[in-house]
């Protein structure tokens, strides 16, 4: 189902504020849309926006769709009722956690339980590490569990029984009762979520998963029905947050993995556009309307995360690796009790959204700021979305410039100065914090707000480009379009690598289940290919490291070689000593056909100043300066242009500060680079 030719492939990210629509033709012909997202019905934010440049999704062959649906039901807090099942002896094993305290939160509170102590159920049962069985379960157990949990109205159960990620055939037998007996309830094995060890993890994992599955199961279900009474017929993907996409029905059962497929797309989109263009390191940030997120791409692959830490709980959920603050376009500048000045996490979201867009919003938002201070144009998307600038200024005046007895102006440019150094400390602690130098990377700034601060955040951190690719505004619904099935295995087995280790049992049992998923969803044997890793650390270690399998011959010697290159690579030292294998994992990925990516046209000539602005920014050393603004088509391959200077475009707003240059690309995109220090 997935190997036949795309005429038109439709990718559509729905965030908080805009849902963004990328559709390209098999000739790698272009169309971006913008819309106000619509959640209640998201297929008609998608159908808005598709309707501005005259496509049809009936004409689509292939629908691929970001969500933010999953995080915002855990981060607000707003999941089903639900409840869990474990095994005797462990019913306060979720609220104990780790028994850790983030370091300096010293008024860090626990995040609210998910399911509280009366709805949380023992089994007795015993399963130990190696997978054999203490003590059976009992068939009457389970079912005097099932008559207790009918009659509390619970929406989803998780099951997580102890050490089930060795033998899951007490949780299978669980789970086989409960779906027959509370039909219409979701059941939720943590086993099928995954498949390593850490109790409270696993058991948190498969907790999140309950919580949040109902209502991303009924949003599925709303997006499957508006795909079909809009004329779709083609394949259907959801994006995961592994940076691959998924079918429709394997995302309904595995809601956990959409939870920052939006801006896995973008760091995907990311990697392919640095290998075509010549940027294979990059250092990635993306700015939408309530999140500021950055990520690193080297030697063109995504840094990846295994876990993940989502509203103060870590999941068990592979991931890219992202760093994330509440510092968005819509997020709220606010004046504390003693007078200093913050800017989010609270967001206006797309209503009533910030002051400037006209819809009742009244707090004061980083677009406010920016539109005040000359950075923002008074009209978006191609001047189909109008902005208010009196009503900017009144909500900066109130929020503000009257606490801080500053002119409107200068209130303003404080907003975005604070706003862009909490993004710098960001891409510090991802770079300087993990050992690396950001000078040697390229920042890739896209989203909304992204090639806003893009120029701003390298002439913070000395980096030398700063690329703004095509189409920024959209580019994470541009980067699905780069996207293959992928599917993530792994198995948890602990000993010492010595001589007599199997590395080949378990990851033939991974490539045997892997083969089986690929024959379910019709993946034809071409087009698979299988990433292998054995999960090592040294003797004594908590965390571990993958070390890549490449043809399945590698001996002890080989493991132990590859694993201390990375180790060294990763830590800047190796040790002498044992090494422990944890587990195995296995990254299955089904190819799918893209559109070409087509080279930008090369035009003779130079471009046209719009108009000029004046701009006030304190971190660009500009007060009522005036900046020429030009339009974003009228730069081509061959055009060099000096800062400073305002670019604008249907999806964004590009700011190039006085320390840098203007090129354009083979592909379009723009090339941000610091002048040489005596020009």
């Amino acid at each position: 189902m997935h190997s036949r030719a795309i005429a038109l492939s439709v990718s559509a990210d729905v965030g908080g504020t805009f849902t963004d629509v990328v559709t390209m033709d098999a000739a790698g012909a272009v169309r971006v849309c913008k819309s106000p997202s619509t959640h209640d019905a998201p297929v008609t934010g998608i159908m808005n926006a598709l309707g501005t440049v005259g496509v049809s999704l009936a004409a689509a062959g292939r629908f691929i769709h970001g969500t933010t649906v999953g995080i915002n039901t855990l981060l607000e807090h707003k999941g089903a009722q639900v409840a869990l099942v474990v095994s005797t002896g462990m019913r306060d094993m979720i609220e104990i956690g780790s028994g850790t305290w983030p370091p300096y939160r010293l008024s860090w509170h626990k995040p609210p339980r998910l399911v509280p102590r009366e709805l949380t159920f023992e089994i007795d049962e015993r399963i130990l590490a190696d997978g054999s069985v203490r003590r059976p379960v009992g068939t009457a157990d389970v079912e005097r569990v099932a008559e207790r949990l009918a009659s509390t109205g619970v929406r989803a159960i998780a099951v997580c029984l102890i050490n089930s990620y060795a033998n899951p055939d007490h949780e299978i037998a669980v789970g086989a009762v409960l779906r027959e007996r509370l039909p219409g309830v979701e059941i939720v094995l943590s086993h099928e979520i995954t498949r390593r060890y850490r109790e409270t993890e696993r058991g948190v994992t498969a907790l999140s998963e309950a919580y949040i599955r109902p209502t991303m199961r009924e949003y599925f279900d709303r997006l499957e029905e508006g795909l079909g009474a809009s004329g779709f017929g083609g394949d259907a993907f959801i994006t995961s947050s592994d940076a691959g996409v998924m079918v429709l029905e394997h995302a309904r059962r595995q809601s956990l993995r959409t939870l920052v497929s939006g801006c896995a797309s973008g760091i995907a989109g990311a990697a392919s556009l640095g290998t075509t263009c010549g940027y294979p390191d990059l250092i990635c940030i993306d700015m939408g309307g309530t999140s500021f997120d950055a990520g690193i791409v080297r030697q063109g692959v995504v840094t990846m995360a295994d876990t993940a830490v989502v509203a103060d709980r870590r999941l068990l959920v592979p991931m890219v690796d992202l760093a994330t603050i509440g510092a968005g376009g819509g997020s709220i500048a606010w004046v504390d009790e003693v007078g200093a000045l913050h800017v989010g996490p609270q967001s206006a979201g797309s209503q009533p959204g910030p002051a400037c867009y006209d819809r009742g919003g009244t707090a004061a938002t980083f677009t406010d700021a920016a539109l005040v201070s000359g950075l923002l144009p008074e009209s978006l998307l191609s001047g189909e979305m109008k902005l208010d600038r009196e009503a900017a200024e009144r909500a900066i005046d109130e929020h503000v410039a009257g606490p801080l007895a500053m002119t409107t102006v200068d209130a303003a440019a404080a907003v975005v100065a604070l706003t862009e150094s909490r993004m710098a400390r960001l891409l510090e602690e991802i770079t300087v914090g993990r050992g690396s130098d950001p000078r040697d990377f390229t920042l890739l700034a896209y989203g909304g707000g992204g090639p806003m601060v893009g120029a701003v955040l390298g002439d913070l951190l000395e980096v030398r480009r700063v690329v703004i690719p095509m189409h920024a505004g959209v580019f994470s619904a541009w980067g699905m379009q780069t996207l293959d099935l992928a599917h993530e295995f792994a198995r948890t087995s602990v000993a010492l690598l010595s001589a007599d280790t199997d590395i080949r049992t378990p990851l033939r049992e991974l490539v045997e289940e892997a083969g089986a998923r690929f024959e379910a969803e019709g993946v034809a044997d071409e087009r698979r290919s299988l990433l292998q890793f054995v999960e090592i650390r040294y003797d004594g270690q908590e965390h571990t490291l993958p070390v890549p399998i490449l043809d399945g011959s590698e001996t002890v010697a080989d493991l132990r070689g590859r694993f201390e290159d990375l180790h060294e690579r990763t830590y800047g030292f190796r040790l002498d000593g044992d090494l422990e294998v944890v587990g195995y994992r296995l990254r299955a990925v089904g190819t799918l056909d893209k559109p070409v990516w087509p080279a930008a046209e090369a035009r003779a000539g130079v471009p046209d100043v719009v108009r000029h602005e004046s701009v006030t920014h304190r971190t660009a050393d500009a007060s009522g300066a005036l900046w020429p603004v030009y339009r974003r088509e009228d730069l081509h391959p061959g055009v060099r242009l000096s800062g400073p200077a305002i670019v604008v475009e249907q999806t964004s707003t590009v700011l190039v500060t006085p320390r840098r240059t203007i090129a354009v690309d083979p592909w379009g995109n723009l090339v941000l680079d610091l002048k040489e220090k005596n020009a």
